[in-house]
């Protein structure tokens, strides 16, 4: 199960949030947390020119740019608040710098880790992802979590489940991590017809009786990202479950995805299995 976590730790609001339930699930699955912060090579290279104003002057505005060392400090200072942090709640945790691109940052590191937690980017008002964000969850090779805002714990969780590998996936995580919290699972399967979607909830029951947890099923019938978002809303739901995507996004524009749809829409904390 999720023995080793990987935080990734910026300044945002989001962040604090996964730090947050980043040291709840260390406590209670009994994981290692490393908590990393990169520094965007990108913050260090100037735009061209005529980026910034043909009437302007370059220099004063390549003055005005941080330094790697005035990043390098800020960085530090994050780590350090999270290792305090982290010491208060009786986690163990190591701290890491690096100079990079976010993103294949964050990815790199998560092959050595069960799961990555990360906030989800973008504003509260917006569906967008954070540039990040969306280069973990088409990337990483583990389970990543995204925070959009502030949850404590994981006691309810919505398994999306369609009978595909990759759902198939996404529910022995959720059943191995709802057994280690103790916490109830709303299995929720959407198809073209009610008789498709009873029979992956077969499926699923299936599977999670073994694990003789507090499950509830739903058969629904329609458009299965929006039905997905919608019942974790009614439901007050704590995390969804999905299984993760690896197509490119052309292929995602094109056909269309139900976890693309949920990653851009959902204000629940999501957990994405590779």
């Amino acid at each position: 199960m999720f023995k080793s976590i990987l935080i990734g730790i910026d300044a945002s609001e989001q962040s604090k949030y996964a730090q947050a339930l980043g040291f709840h699930l260390a406590h209670r699955l009994q994981a290692r947390v490393l908590g990393l912060h990169v520094i965007n090579v990108l913050a260090l290279e100037p735009p061209l020119p005529d980026d910034i104003s043909e009437s302007g002057d370059f220099e004063p505005y390549l003055d005005s740019l941080p330094t790697r060392e005035q990043l390098a400090q800020g960085g530090r200072q994050l780590l350090a608040e999270f290792a305090e942090l982290a010491g208060r709640e009786g986690v163990n945790a190591e701290t890491l710098l690096e100079f990079g691109l976010v993103g294949d940052c964050l990815v790199q590191h998560s092959r050595s880790a069960d799961l990555t937690l990360m906030g989800r980017g973008g504003s509260h008002h917006t569906p967008e992802l954070g540039q990040a964000a969306d280069t973990v969850v088409r990337n990483s090779s583990n389970t990543v979590l995204l925070c959009p805002g502030p949850v404590s714990q994981l006691r309810h969780l919505v398994l999306a489940y369609d009978g595909s590998e990759r759902a198939a996936k996404a529910m022995h995580s959720a059943a191995a991590l709802a057994s280690a919290l103790a916490a109830r699972i709303s299995v929720v399967s959407v198809a073209r017809d009610a008789k498709a979607a009873e029979r992956y909830l077969d499926e699923a029951r299936e599977y999670l009786g073994t694990y003789g947890l507090q499950t509830d099923y739903h058969a629904l019938t329609g458009a299965p990202g929006q039905h997905i978002v919608e019942f974790a809303d009614q439901a007050q739901a704590d995390g969804i479950f999905l299984g993760a995507h690896g197509h490119s996004r052309v292929v995602e524009m094109v056909l269309g995805s139900t976890t693309e749809y949920v990653l851009r829409h959902s204000r629940r904390a999501l957990l994405l299995c590779h």
